[in-house]
C-alpha cells in the first residue's frame, strides 16, 4: 500500500513543485523585466536575455524543467532521501543552470538572472519536500 501512495503523492508533489518554482521564476523575472522596460540601462541585457529564453521556452520545458527534476526525485525516493537540502539544492542548482541553455551573450550581467532562476529552484524544491519529501 506504501508503494501505491507513492506513486500518487510524488507525482502531485512534483507538479506542486514545478508550479511554485514557475510563479517564483515569473514575479521575480516580471520584477526585473519592469525595471529593464521602464529604462534603467543596467537591465536592458536582462530584458534581451529573458526574450532569448521566450523563444527557446520548448526546448527548456521539455528538458530542463520535466526530465531532470524527475530523475532527481526518483534517485531521492529509491535512495530514501529525507534531507531538505538534498531537493532544495538540487533543484536550485538545476534551475541555476536554465541559464546555460538559453545561449547568453557573456557580455551579459547574469547574476540577477542566476539569482532568480536558483531562487525559483530552491523553492520548487522546497515545496517538494514539503509535500513528498519528508517522506522519502
Amino acid at each position: 500500500m506504501r508503494v501505491l501512495g507513492r506513486l500518487i503523492v510524488v507525482p502531485v508533489a512534483l507538479a506542486f513543485a514545478m508550479f511554485a518554482a514557475m510563479a517564483t521564476l515569473v514575479s521575480l523575472g516580471q520584477e526585473r523585466l519592469a525595471l529593464a522596460m521602464h529604462g534603467d540601462a543596467t537591465d536592458k541585457a536582462v530584458f534581451g536575455f529573458f526574450a532569448g529564453l521566450l523563444k527557446i521556452g520548448i526546448v527548456l520545458l521539455n528538458v530542463q524543467t520535466l526530465v531532470l527534476p524527475f530523475l532527481i526525485v526518483v534517485a531521492g525516493e529509491v535512495a530514501r532521501i529525507r534531507a531538505p537540502a538534498y531537493y532544495v539544492g538540487t533543484f536550485g542548482l538545476l534551475a541555476a543552470l536554465v541559464p546555460l541553455l538559453g545561449k547568453i551573450d557573456p557580455t551579459v550581467g547574469t547574476a540577477p538572472i542566476w539569482a532568480i532562476f536558483a531562487t525559483a529552484g530552491f523553492v520548487g524544491g522546497f515545496v517538494y519536500w514539503l509535500i513528498a519529501g519528508r517522506s522519502a
